[in-house]
């Protein structure tokens, strides 16, 4: 939540995505006000995120191949049979697990924490957080 000066008369309190322009904003004239607004406002912004931006944390999907449970990485594009990989999220190429990458990019896109991106390098020599290139 970040405040900006309205009007004489109150203030605005808004919430910012992140990864585009949106934005909520709502005018309020007390501090008790700004108090209750903000928990709608923070909903609104993580509604916004998951349905605008779902593509960002999604890492992997599950499938079914030939009747049986599979994960595909959609880093590396690998699909895996292996029930310990579907059920613990784990691509066996990118050897990461994929569910903590997607909680990983949450806490960046929120600004909690930083990253090494050697500790996220993908079997395809990138970034599975940042998707920067990493030397080989």
């Amino acid at each position: 939540m970040s405040d900006e000066r309205a009007a004489p008369g109150g203030d605005v309190i808004s919430a910012q995505c992140p990864f585009c322009d949106w934005s909520a904003r709502q005018h309020v004239e007390t501090e008790d006000a700004a108090r209750r607004w903000a928990p709608f406002l923070a909903g609104a912004l993580d509604m916004h995120v998951q349905m605008a931006h779902a593509e960002t944390f999604q890492t992997f999907r599950i499938e079914t191949v030939a009747g049986v449970p599979a994960i595909r990485c959609l880093l590396c594009n690998r699909v895996s049979e292996l029930a310990g990989d579907v059920e613990n999220r784990y691509c066996g190429r990118c050897h990461l697990f994929l569910d903590s990458i997607a909680m990983a990019r949450r806490m960046i896109a929120e600004g909690g924490t930083t990253h090494d991106c050697g500790e996220w390098r993908t079997w395809l020599g990138r970034c599975a957080l940042c998707d920067k290139p990493l030397a080989p």
